[in-house]
């Protein structure tokens, strides 16, 4: 039998990755258009990874668990939510969503794999490929999403860009997750570093950079004391900061209700425009 071909991806497909000291680097970062992250318990942070997959994935992960705040900004997406198990909170969620396509690796194990190599449950991992089967066999699956869509702009001359930017430091907790990203004028990049060290790709072993990064205050909460589990919130107003072109800008984030597209604004209300490139 001649296996059917694998259809372009011509939606989006977010994918829960962690960030544990003992695993970095993590497979397939440096080729995602926006990563979202934020803390689950124990103080460590986790990523949500929002892939277009223009080009071929050789491996991504390693894949973890959802939580109520990652489930409403991959709803903002639609299409395929990849991720193992989850908060019982965020799988109450993905059960009942209008706005994406679960596919909890408890029910869809098809689409994944385990690499032996490494210790479970940091073990799981997918790529496009097999991302491309899912696309397949659910393409008859209706998905509600916000078409709003981010606009880019043109970028300025390096003559236009300041030459030096001190470091951008993102304290989540402790040294192990403190974030820095270090400018780079001559390609108007920041450069990602974390717990110390600059943060790599495994497929490629590419530093893992940025064109924008935006910092999303929201209030939080622990929802569960036993385990730390928190709760974001993600829905309502807050302040928003946008780092770009060596510079930084204030503004606030909005999403007034489920499945809508958070809105980025500046001071005077106008939608925020970004660099071609990758979002963190």
């Amino acid at each position: 039998l001649i296996e059917p071909a694998i259809p372009a991806i011509t939606q989006p497909i977010a994918i829960m990755i962690e960030n544990l000291v003992d695993i970095r680097p993590q497979a397939g970062l440096s080729q995602a258009d926006i990563i979202y992250e934020a803390l689950v318990e124990g103080g460590i942070t986790r990523f949500l990874v929002i892939y277009t997959m223009t080009e071929p994935i050789t491996k991504i992960g390693p894949i973890r668990s959802a939580r109520t705040y990652y489930v409403d900004w991959a709803e903002e997406y639609g299409g395929i939510f990849a991720y193992v198990g989850g908060s019982p909170e965020a799988l109450g969620m993905t059960d009942t969503s209008q706005y994406l396509i679960d596919l909890n690796q408890f029910y869809h194990e098809q689409y994944y794999y385990r690499d032996d190599s490494i210790q479970a449950p940091h073990n799981l991992f997918s790529n496009s490929e097999l991302l491309g089967y899912a696309l397949r066999d659910f393409s008859g699956q209706v998905v509600a999403t916000d078409a709003t869509n981010w606009s880019t702009k043109s970028e300025p001359t390096i003559d236009e860009l300041p030459a030096t930017q001190a470091p951008i430091t993102i304290a989540y907790s402790n040294s192990d997750y403190m974030v820095e990203w270090r400018y780079l004028s001559d390609s108007n990049v920041y450069v990602r570093w974390n717990g110390g060290s600059e943060q790599h790709d495994a497929n490629n072993d590419a530093l893992l950079t940025a064109h924008n990064i935006i910092v999303q205050r929201v209030n939080t909460t622990v929802l569960e004391a036993a385990t730390g589990r928190l709760a974001l919130e993600t829905q309502g107003e807050g302040e928003a900061l946008l780092f770009q072109d060596g510079q930084v800008r204030v503004g606030r984030w909005s999403k007034l209700e489920r499945g809508q597209r958070t809105a980025f604004l500046d001071a005077t209300g106008a939608p925020w425009q970004y660099n071609a490139g990758t979002t963190w």
